[in-house]
């Protein structure tokens, strides 16, 4: 795969002439979660397991936002640059974040463990990525409304509680949960199917 360099990181784009069309003159050399996780689970469906499971430990590397993953890294890990601003309506600081991001690395990996049934992988990224992702996505559902609390769009363009956004948390969580029955987590699996259930419950109804 062209986009996806030694690290493991799969960037967005590597074409110079962005420099002159995007607004801030900055490039698309880094590599966001979301995108990155929607290549490693297409690379993972096309039976290309080695490079996604690449991705997914490349993650682990990655810097965390109170538990959550990042807007986008440099291609050997380090935080990047970011236009994302804190979302002044969110309990807690989340400058620079999208909780969509987080939540398909998760749903991504679960994926992509039930194709290739790698346990040393998900032995490695169980309680760092699994875990760690999904628990602090549970953390951030609003009591009051049962929902996430306000984040960015997929699109980086609006604040708000975003149908992409509580869709890719419920995916993750219920890869979390599958994850945690492979492991002989029950507790954990428990937990998130759930979670998950709530949400689902809240995000269909139609008041």
């Amino acid at each position: 795969m062209a986009q996806q360099v030694a690290s493991g990181a799969i960037l967005a784009g590597t074409d110079s002439d962005v420099r002159l069309t995007h607004p801030s003159g900055d490039l698309y050399n880094y590599c966001w979660p979301r995108d990155g996780a929607l290549s490693a689970d297409t690379l993972s469906s096309a039976g290309h397991f080695d490079e996604a499971a690449a991705f997914f430990r490349f993650c682990l590397g990655m810097p965390r936002v109170r538990g959550l993953l990042p807007h986008k890294v440099n291609a050997d890990g380090t935080l990047a640059s970011t236009w994302l601003s804190r979302i002044p309506r969110h309990p807690y600081d989340l400058a620079g974040v999208q909780e969509d991001e987080s939540a398909l690395v998760a749903w991504a990996l679960g994926r992509h463990i039930e194709r290739s049934d790698d346990r040393p992988l998900l032995r490695d990224l169980y309680k760092p990525l699994v875990v760690g992702l999904t628990d602090a996505l549970v953390k951030y559902i609003d009591p009051n409304s049962g929902l996430p609390f306000e984040s960015w769009d997929l699109w980086e363009e609006r604040q708000g509680v975003h149908a992409f956004t509580v869709a890719s948390i419920y995916g993750a969580m219920m890869s979390a949960a599958y994850c945690a029955d492979t492991m002989g987590d029950t507790p954990n699996a428990d937990k998130y199917r759930f979670e998950a259930a709530k949400l689902k419950r809240k995000g269909s109804r139609r008041d």
